[in-house]
């Protein structure tokens, strides 16, 4: 199948990528990630142009990447440094390089056109380490094709039957839904109005009384997905209270069958609240 190539996708965490090689596949395509010695987070295509050896078992070298098979030396650039027992170096020797940003805690890819990437686009998931904002999160590798994840989160009727015991609402499945197409994305909005809280949100944020839940789903191609999810007392209540989510999913493509799924769940309340 066909990937959706000149957007960001995420690659790693940052915690992840070490000045020791990480080999990870996105898109099919074989990438490895390495830090250099000034801390730059660095992906390249995992093949060595000279013998086709895979350069994540190779090793970090300040800020070069050398082959484990020949040591042919690739600096940050992509262009190739050093060549044992040769003493001026092939310009045209090179590995690819792919663009890559790192930002709220995660290392992002661009997996197309070199020239045509642009942070600007990068995906709304700046709630990650943002003040008024605390989470975490973790990698799931599915093997499930990345489209069946994305449906799941953009049809969140599933919850009543599926989160019966965290996020199940007796509404979710009746109150229809309303489906916006923007310029960058396309948004999913659900309201429910004088519900019971689902008993995720009543933990959570003591919310005993009936609530208006809102659930506002935004897709952003690649596939990345922003869920913003609240539910606040009724306004006849004298003590109102306000619970706030956000659920960021970046579905990447591993194979047409496989997925890394990383996900980061924030709240705005009760911050300091282990």
């Amino acid at each position: 199948m066909s990937f959706l190539k000149n957007f960001w996708y995420v690659g790693a965490w940052s915690h992840e990528v070490t000045d020791k090689p990480l080999a990870r596949t996105l898109l099919n395509e074989k990438l490895v990630f390495f830090r250099t010695g000034s801390g730059d987070a660095v992906v390249f295509e995992d093949r060595c142009p000279h013998r086709f050896a895979p350069l994540s078992l190779g090793t970090v070298t300040e800020d070069s990447l050398q082959c484990g098979y020949h040591g042919f030396m690739f600096g940050a650039d992509g262009g190739c440094t050093h060549i044992p027992q040769v003493a001026k170096v092939p310009e045209k020797i090179r590995v690819r390089k792919y663009p890559t940003v790192e930002r709220f805690g995660w290392i992002y890819v661009w997996m197309g056109e070199a020239a045509e990437a642009d942070e600007s686009t990068l995906p709304p998931f700046h709630m990650m380490g943002e003040e008024g904002w605390v989470g975490s999160g973790e990698t799931l590798e599915l093997k499930a094709n990345y489209q069946l994840v994305r449906d799941n989160l953009l049809d969140l009727s599933h919850t009543k039957f599926v989160h019966q015991r965290t996020l199940a609402l007796d509404e979710a499945d009746e109150t229809p839904i309303e489906v916006e197409t923007h310029d960058d994305y396309v948004s999913v909005l659900r309201v429910m109005r004088d519900v019971k809280a689902s008993p995720f949100f009543t933990k959570a944020g003591g919310l005993r009384d009936n609530v208006v839940h809102h659930q506002y789903t935004e897709y952003w191609p690649g596939c990345n997905i922003v869920i913003r999810t609240r539910a606040k007392t009724l306004p006849n209540l004298e003590e109102e209270k306000r619970v706030k989510f956000r659920v960021l999913n970046a579905l990447v493509p591993e194979t047409e069958t496989t997925t890394h799924y990383f996900w980061w769940l924030g709240r705005s309340y009760d911050q300091e609240n282990e």
